[in-house]
């Protein structure tokens, strides 16, 4: 056992924060994200069945992408990843997953050291091992392919083990 191999930082406190701002009945005034009032009226409740209404969300935004500014795509991409794995660690109950970011994923897997820093790796679950998971890797896929890349399936997978830990194919 290497006694001297360093942990990343934890950020489980400030991804949850963002997954309570997607679900939020109430959101932030002064940062809404497209369709917010819609999204209030939904049960996001965290289970893994609200991920259905997290894909019928995003199969709208993803054709309004092109009228919104780099910082309205960024904060509905990151607070829609955030919920979806803040989904996955409350659930699971085989591994404990904690949010790390891409400097934290690199002491992980070295091969993410030469990645160039983009929104899909701004925040990853870590089981406390070598496991990876990138649900707003997923967020980021789901928009840009469709229906084919349901986070709620993604979800489910990762909960019940059956997803491996693989390095994302970002640009599939």
């Amino acid at each position: 056992m290497n006694w001297f191999k360093r942990k990343p930082p934890i950020f489980d406190e400030a991804l949850a924060e963002l997954a309570d701002m997607f679900a939020s009945k109430s959101p932030p005034i002064d940062s809404p994200i497209p369709g917010q009032s819609s999204l209030a009226t939904l049960p996001l409740d965290y289970s893994v069945q609200s991920l259905v209404l997290v894909d019928n969300y995003l199969d709208q935004f993803r054709f309004q992408i092109d009228a919104l500014d780099d910082a309205a795509f960024a904060q509905t991409v990151l607070r829609c990843g955030a919920y979806a794995g803040e989904v996955i660690r409350r659930n699971s109950t085989r591994r404990a997953y904690h949010w790390i970011d891409q400097q934290g994923a690199a002491m992980i897997n070295r091969e993410f050291a030469s990645w160039e820093p983009e929104i899909s790796l701004m925040a990853v679950l870590w089981d406390g091992g070598s496991g990876l998971v990138f649900p707003v890797a997923k967020v980021c896929k789901r928009i840009a392919n469709g229906p084919e890349e349901s986070i709620h399936f993604f979800a489910g997978a990762v909960i019940a083990g059956t997803l491996g830990d693989q390095v994302p194919d970002l640009y599939a």
